[in-house]
């Protein structure tokens, strides 16, 4: 970070207040020192893991539907809730940018 720092005044809920006054704490530092790291931090690229977290969800719905499809009506499964989470599964894929039903 450049050493040509811009003072900025900050107004936040005392609760707020004291979460950082705790987490500077834990951390051994001081309260703008904790208020800059975790602003850093949440600047930095995390779109791997975003990308892998929505990977992870697409694979999952993907085999609750193949689940859903496997049980047969008049079986011992209930059939009513395959067909159910089959159609929530769906609806989800359809929302999220790269769920496509690719069966």
């Amino acid at each position: 970070m450049s050493r040509d720092i811009v003072p900025l005044g900050l107004r936040m809920p005392p609760e707020i207040k004291e979460q950082i006054e705790a987490a500077a704490k834990a951390n051994g530092r001081s309260m703008n020192a904790e208020i800059v790291a975790r602003l850093q931090a949440s600047f930095e690229p995390s779109a791997n893991a975003t990308a892998v977290t929505l990977e992870e969800i697409i694979g999952a719905f993907a085999r609750m539907m193949q689940l859903a499809v496997r049980v047969k009506p008049g079986t011992a499964a209930d059939s009513k809730t395959a067909v159910e989470l089959q159609a929530v599964a769906e609806k989800i894929l359809e929302r999220l940018p790269s769920g496509k039903n690719d069966d």
